[in-house]
């Protein structure tokens, strides 16, 4: 499995306090946990969004979309549920 960051998730990561920070690299961990031993934690809120578009819960505010394709899995952008949907149209 390969993971891959846009420099709009990098950018998006930067302006997170330290703690969101953690969120983000916990749900992140979990994510690969699932993908590889296929184990889903609880709270992961994997979720399918439209075309390969898929997002994480990080937080109940904060949500890490992704795309999922030949075993690449790009991180792209982190926000909340609004961020996420604008970004998506």
């Amino acid at each position: 499995m390969e993971y891959n960051f846009r420099s709009s998730f990098d950018h998006s990561y930067k302006k997170l306090s330290p703690s969101e920070q953690d969120a983000v690299d916990r749900a992140i961990d979990n994510l690969k946990i699932f993908f590889l031993h296929e184990i889903k934690k609880e709270g992961l809120g994997l979720k399918r969004l439209k075309w390969d578009f898929y997002e994480i819960r990080a937080s109940i505010r904060i949500r890490v979309l992704f795309t999922f394709q030949d075993d690449t899995i790009t991180f792209v952008i982190i926000g909340n549920h609004d961020d996420i949907r604008k970004y998506l149209k």
